[in-house]
């Protein structure tokens, strides 16, 4: 972990299957809360597929501050937009509110979503391999916003835009320690990046 940071005592551990959260089938809204309470939680997704509605957050208020902790591997974790979410649903939202700390390590499989942001409280996104897959664009809620600290690897987040949909990327980020930083665009969509990023790479794969 980062400076300040300590790994979470509880493992919530995906390693193939098809998992819906109760709701993504449904008309209403529902999220996964990673740390509520009093938790000192992580969840780790290394294959299969995970499907949940909405909202995905990672580090709520807690009574002794400990830190919630998204791990991505492998494998795909698909958000649900809902009906009466018309706007800002479908995110992943890291360190959801103030007094909260969440970290979000993502090095391979896939995010389908509309967003992944930082919350009121602190955040850290490190990136090195995994592939961001943005649904839909909701303005307002941009694509890749607010994290306090974003970090890219060598192998880097790859973010795919599929036709039709205009992503708004409003993230700063840089480089991890040693490594020359990737973000990389995919799919015919357009990826709009408007930021004082300071990593190494910047790629277009395609649109």
């Amino acid at each position: 972990p980062s400076e300040g940071w300590t790994l979470p005592t509880n493992t919530l551990r995906v390693t193939g299957g098809t998992h819906a959260v109760s709701g993504y089938d449904a008309s209403t809204s529902t999220s996964i809360e990673i740390g509520a309470t009093n938790g000192n939680a992580q969840v780790v997704l290394e294959g299969g597929e995970v499907r949940a509605s909405a909202l995905l957050a990672v580090g709520i208020p807690n009574m002794v501050g400990n830190p919630a902790l998204l791990t991505v591997t492998g494998g795909r974790l698909a958000l649900a937009q809902k009906g009466d979410h018309a706007t800002g649903d479908a995110k992943v939202m890291v360190g959801q509110r103030a007094g909260a700390k969440g970290r979000f390590l993502f090095t391979g499989g896939e995010v389908v979503a509309n967003s992944i942001r930082g919350g009121s409280g602190a955040s850290e996104f490190i990136a090195d391999g995994g592939t961001f897959t943005v649904q839909n664009a909701v303005e307002g809620d941009w694509a890749l916003s607010r994290l306090h600290a974003a970090r890219l690897g060598a192998k880097g987040l790859a973010v795919n835009v599929p036709q039709g949909v205009r992503a708004i990327s409003l993230q700063a980020f840089t480089d991890l320690e040693g490594a020359d930083g990737l973000l990389a665009k995919e799919g015919v969509g357009a990826l709009v990046v408007s930021n004082a990023s300071k990593h190494a790479r910047t790629a277009v794969a395609a649109g």
